[in-house]
């Protein structure tokens, strides 16, 4: 896979997932370079998210293990997420984080399904035919 740790089948979502607040900040020191070429190749995608397996009061707090200043930190986050178009979920959890990510792939699955339903409808009402 080029990017992400989870894909749709139809290669149109992806869900990449950090294990937890140290993970992200690593991603914000010394991963900074290699994460943020990953952010670039997520844009590429209809739909794509960084899902944390952490509470972001973690985040906001300084709660990591690294040195790096938490007002440092949250800046990179609102910088990453304006720059590269890119949420970023924080779940609480691995199991909320699997929540999470089962509704979300299934939402782009139902938001894809009733566009295509669209089409089919529009086209019709033109008396072509849209075979799903």
């Amino acid at each position: 896979m080029a990017a992400g740790d989870y894909s749709s089948a139809c290669g149109r979502y992806l869900l990449e997932r950090k294990n937890g607040i140290d993970e992200l900040i690593s991603c914000m020191t010394s991963g900074r370079e290699r994460f943020e070429r990953e952010l670039e190749r997520m844009q590429a995608f209809e739909s794509a998210i960084v899902s944390v397996e952490s509470a972001y009061e973690d985040l906001a707090t300084g709660q990591y293990r690294s040195r790096m200043n938490r007002d440092s930190a949250l800046a990179t986050l609102v910088a990453w997420q304006q720059r590269y178009q890119i949420p970023f979920q924080f779940c609480g959890s691995r199991t909320e984080a699997e929540r999470f990510a089962q509704s979300y792939f299934h939402q782009q699955f139902k938001a894809h399904l009733a566009k295509l339903l669209e089409v089919q409808r529009t086209l019709a009402a033109d008396g072509q035919e849209l075979s799903l």
